[in-house]
């Protein structure tokens, strides 16, 4: 029966590309080969240099989504810090456990089988599988069951992050982190598309910082560059709660898609960024800048009946802008 687990999971795993259900995959693979109460993947955030609850069956499952772990805080982090698998079957007689996880959901953990999961060399995360089923303890058996597993699941969970990371790159810009111009395109063509079969509005904003250029010619290029950088973080703070469409254009220009908003409203949204933006001092090197931009909006169905236009209006009303005396929102209007 293990055999065939193996086999039937591994040919899932070597055609499967999305995260999601290879950790779905090896989850539930795990709690065929041991039964037990409960059984989660941690992988490695790098950017944050911590162990993320990223997949968790049995209990409490709502409390330790996302919730993170140190490297080389309880035994989980000891494994992943080691490399080396661990099986304690008394967590109350190990220096490692850490008792905090348990404090904040009201579970009691008594045993812990605990795997890394490495392929090529590079360390994933760890599998964890708490309380083995009717008190018993966790054997070398179990052990080995996991470790075989885990061999081919790690090769295939590395190469999902691979894969999603490529995708990642394709569609966002190197510097900001932002969307590029060719997948918002896309994305804007799409909820246009969406908005005319649900009788949706659909708000269009288009961003060009004033002035931009003085910064590289007093500054130089490489604080330019921090600055747009922090620009774009600084969007994605600010409208977070609104919309994830924005990316940068090219240069010191940047796109935002705004569903479901008449011009009016995609207007205050803009003017409350223009605002924010006077008001905001970004910090580079040491260095404080200070930015305006020029903000051209345009709304479907008001103003726009197609992608071009859409975009041509909301860049008509931004030159207009620019025109009179920059630092200004403009809605795009024939007259």
């Amino acid at each position: 029966m293990e055999l065939d687990i193996l086999r039937k999971v591994g040919r899932i795993l070597a055609s499967e590309l999305e995260i999601d259900k290879v950790l779905s995959i090896i989850i539930d693979s795990c709690r065929e080969l041991v039964s037990a109460e409960a059984w989660s993947i941690l992988l490695m955030d790098p950017k944050a240099d911590k162990l993320v609850f990223s997949r968790i069956l049995g209990q409490k499952t709502n409390e330790l989504s996302n919730l993170t772990l140190k490297i080389g805080q309880g035994i989980a982090g000891k494994v992943y810090e080691t490399g080396k698998a661990r099986i304690v079957n008394d967590v109350s007689n190990d220096p490692d456990f850490y008792a905090g996880i348990d404090q904040l959901t009201g579970f009691k953990t008594r045993s812990i089988l605990c795997i890394p999961l490495a392929s090529r060399g590079n360390f994933l995360g760890v599998i964890e599988i708490i309380n083995k089923i009717d008190g018993h303890p966790f054997t070398e058996e179990d052990l080995g069951k996991i470790e075989t597993y885990t061999k081919f699941a790690s090769v295939a969970l590395e190469n999902a992050q691979l894969y999603e990371q490529a995708v990642h790159s394709s569609i966002t810009d190197d510097l900001t982190g932002l969307y590029n111009n060719r997948f918002i395109y896309k994305q804007l063509a799409c909820e246009l598309q969406n908005a005319k079969a649900k009788n949706k509005n659909l708000g269009f904003i288009f961003i060009d910082l004033d002035k931009f250029k003085s910064i590289n010619d007093v500054h130089g290029h490489l604080i330019g560059s921090r600055t747009l950088s922090e620009v774009g973080k600084f969007l994605k703070i600010r409208l977070d709660k609104i919309t994830d469409m924005i990316a940068r254009y090219g240069g010191d220009e940047f796109f935002i898609v705004v569903p479901e908003k008449t011009s009016e409203e995609t207007r205050q949204i803009a003017e409350n960024l223009r605002r924010e933006l006077n008001e905001h001092i970004f910090n580079i090197n040491k260095i404080n800048i200070t930015l305006t931009a020029s903000f051209g909006v345009s709304a479907y169905p008001e103003q726009a009946e197609s992608l071009e236009e859409l975009i041509g209006m909301a860049d008509r009303a931004m030159y207009e802008v620019k025109a009179e005396n920059r630092n200004a929102v403009k809605i795009f209007s024939l007259g």
